[in-house]
């Protein structure tokens, strides 16, 4: 028998080759298969790690040793403080779309709003954390899978949200009245060019954006918003950085009289363009 810890080496060194993070990956593992948190883990160090669970955790080893997500293995990922479930239907949340959630939330209480829509919603990330974060918000959640839509229910229900966010099925924004604020983190990238992990496990319905330079989703976008956000209001999306000025200038278009912005991630990186329309 091991313990705990041990067993906590023995994985990060078997990782150590296939993960940029292989102790926090098996201290995430680990504690899925004990029921308890990374945090607490340390309180089990020196237990002895159940025998009931090895062949689950010699399973889990060989998927991320194939590169599978983390968050598909055990199936939760923390995104703006709350935990989410997640599995292979829907795109890991990264935190880099957190920005997305803070330029929401002002801008509602900039326009007093009372409603706020996002756009492929996904695991419903963003949507929930902007209705977690302003209490006074409905929020409008769209995707055109119906799978994914089922993990944002998942989540909805989980996080007691359900009266506050709505899921609606549909291509982009359509059925959508005129709302203030509109946020979404859209498919925008080439999928020859992203990383082979991300390529081979996520849904590439919510990766690939089309076109040559992946901004077909922006284009389809820039022609909808003029029927679906209203005056004054707020439009902000994420992109590729190599995707800013593509997406500038069909928001500027749109609107000629909007005041375009782009706004940084933590990591210094251009992540989302926004535009603020008046009246």
């Amino acid at each position: 028998m091991q313990t705990v810890a041990a067993i906590i080496h023995q994985l990060t060194h078997d990782l150590r080759d296939r993960s940029a993070t292989p102790r926090l990956d098996a201290e995430l593992i680990v504690a899925h298969l004990l029921r308890t948190t990374r945090t607490r883990l340390i309180l089990h160090h020196h237990d002895q790690f159940p025998s009931e669970h090895r062949l689950t955790l010699d399973m889990l080893r060989q998927r991320r040793l194939a590169g599978e997500p983390i968050a598909y293995l055990t199936n939760t990922r923390e995104f703006y403080g709350l935990d989410l479930y997640i599995d292979a239907r829907v795109l890991v949340p990264r935190p880099e779309s957190e920005l997305l959630v803070d330029l929401a939330c002002a801008a509602a209480h900039r326009l007093n709003a009372t409603t706020v829509a996002d756009i492929c919603t996904g695991s419903g990330c963003i949507a929930l954390a902007i209705a977690h974060t302003s209490p006074q918000l409905h929020v409008v959640a769209t995707d055109i899978s119906a799978e994914a839509l089922a993990v944002a229910r998942i989540n909805c229900e989980t996080l007691n949200m359900t009266t506050r966010v709505h899921l609606v099925r549909t291509d982009v924004c359509t059925p959508l009245a005129p709302i203030p604020v509109i946020v979404s983190n859209p498919p925008y990238t080439i999928l020859s060019t992203i990383d082979a992990n991300v390529r081979d496990f996520e849904p590439h319905l919510a990766l690939a954006g089309g076109d040559a330079d992946g901004a077909s989703f922006y284009r389809t976008l820039a022609q909808l918003l003029p029927h679906h956000l209203a005056r004054p209001g707020f439009f902000a999306c994420e992109i590729d950085p190599r995707q800013v000025d593509i997406v500038m200038h069909l928001l500027q278009h749109a609107y000629p009289d909007g005041n375009v912005t782009c706004h940084k991630d933590l990591a210094g990186h251009l992540r989302v363009v926004a535009i603020e329309v008046p009246a």
